[in-house]
C-alpha cells in the first residue's frame, strides 16, 4: 500500500493521529520499525514529533534510532519547558540505558539539561537511576547477583558525573542512595540465594574432585614394590606428569571449596555485591575449572602408563577426546 500511495503515512487519525504514532502507543515493535523508515520525519509537525518521541520513549520502542538525530535532540532541547513529560522520560530512559546516555551525553545542550534537571517530585538524574532496570537491560547478564553488581556499578557511575549536591538531595524523604537500595530490595535477595545456591552447587562438585585425586594419590598406576613401597613406573616422564597433575587438581580444588566456603559466610552487604562476591564467584570457577582439568591430565597421563608400550594409538585417542569436556565448557558459557 505504501509503495502505491507514499503519502499513506502522512494520513491522520480522527484523533489526529499518525499511523506511527499510533503503532508505537500500540506497542508494535514490527510496525514501528517498518514506519520509521517510511514516514517523512521532517514533514511532520514539531508537536507530532515530540509526541512520537515521548510514546516511543515510555514504551522503549526505537527511541534511540529517533534520538540518534541531532534535529531530534536539538528539538527536544527547546521544547522540554512546553513539554515536562519529554523531560522525564528523556531523564528516565538515559538514567537506565547506557546507549541512550552515551548519545545524549555527545550533545552540550541536552547533557547539561539531563544533568542538572530535576522534576516535580523533585527527582534528579541520580534518583531516576536508582530506580530498578527494565528485564530488557537486566539481563544482558545472567543471574541476580550478576544483575545486582550491573546495577550498583551503573549506579555508581552516575553518581560519579552527576551534581555532588544531588545524592543529598531528597524525594519523598529519600535520597538517591536510599530509593536504591528500596528499588533493589528484592534483587538484592535474589542476588544473596543465587549466589548462596551457585556456590553451594559449585563447592559440591570440588570436594568430589579433591576426595578422587586425595585417593588416587595413593593408589598409584602400576602400583609399588612391595620391597621399598617406591612406584614401580617411578622414572617414567608420564609418572611425573600424572603425579603433578593430581597435585595441581587437588590443590586447587581444595582451593575452591574454601573461596566458596567464604562466600557462604559472607555478610551480603549491598556494596558485597560490587566487588567482593563476583571476585570471589569468578576465582572459585576459575580454580574449580583448574582443578577439572588437572584430574583429566592426570587420567591422560595414566592410560600413557599402562598402554603406550602395547596399545600407541589409544592414549591418542584418548588425548583426543579429553578435549571434548573443555570445548564444551567454553561453548555452554560463551
Amino acid at each position: 500500500m505504501v509503495k502505491k500511495s507514499a503519502h499513506l503515512p502522512l494520513i491522520r487519525s480522527n484523533e489526529g493521529r499518525t499511523p506511527f504514532h499510533k503503532a508505537a502507543l500500540l506497542r508494535r515493535r514490527d510496525m514501528v520499525s517498518y514506519l520509521f523508515s517510511v514516514t517523512p520525519l521532517k514533514d511532520l509537525t514539531l508537536d507530532e514529533r515530540m509526541e512520537i518521541l515521548v510514546a516511543t520513549i515510555t514504551y522503549d520502542i526505537l527511541a534511540l534510532k529517533i534520538l540518534d538525530k541531532d534535529e531530534t535532540l536539538e528539538t527536544a532541547n527547546k521544547r522540554t519547558l512546553a513539554l515536562p513529560e519529554l523531560a522525564r522520560k528523556l531523564l528516565q530512559l538515559a538514567a537506565q540505558q547506557e546507549s541512550v546516555f552515551n548519545l545524549i551525553y555527545e550533545t552540550a545542550e541536552v547533557k547539561e539539561m539531563i544533568l542538572t534537571y530535576v522534576d516535580d517530585k523533585n527527582e534528579n538524574i541520580l534518583h531516576l537511576a536508582g530506580y530498578l532496570a527494565p528485564s530488557s537491560r537486566l539481563n544482558i547478564v545472567s543471574g541476580a547477583a550478576l544483575q545486582m553488581q550491573q546495577e550498583l556499578l551503573w549506579f555508581k557511575e552516575t553518581v560519579k558525573i552527576g551534581p555532588p549536591s544531588y545524592l543529598n538531595m531528597k524525594s519523598s524523604g529519600l535520597t538517591p542512595g536510599d530509593l536504591f537500595t528500596k528499588k533493589h530490595k528484592n534483587l538484592w535477595r535474589e542476588g544473596e540465594k543465587w549466589m548462596k545456591d551457585t556456590a553451594n552447587y559449585c563447592m559440591i562438585v570440588a570436594t568430589l574432585i579433591t576426595t578422587v585425586v586425595f585417593a588416587t594419590a595413593f593408589t598409584v598406576p602400576g602400583g609399588s614394590s612391595q620391597d621399598t613401597g617406591t612406584p614401580i613406573l617411578l622414572k617414567s616422564i608420564w609418572f611425573r606428569v600424572f603425579f603433578i597433575s593430581d597435585a595441581i587438581a587437588l590443590f586447587s580444588s581444595s582451593s575452591s571449596i574454601l573461596i566458596f566456603l567464604s562466600i557462604l559466610t559472607s555478610r551480603f552487604t549491598e556494596m558485597d555485591f560490587l566487588v567482593s562476591l563476583p571476585s570471589k564467584l569468578v576465582l572459585g570457577l576459575t580454580t574449580l575449572f583448574i582443578s577439572i582439568a588437572g584430574m583429566v591430565a592426570a587420567f591422560i597421563a595414566t592410560c600413557f602408563l599402562v598402554f603406550k608400550s602395547e596399545m600407541i594409538s589409544l592414549p591418542t585417542v584418548i588425548i583426543a577426546l579429553a578435549g571434548v569436556p573443555i570445548i564444551l565448557f567454553v561453548l555452554l558459557h560463551y
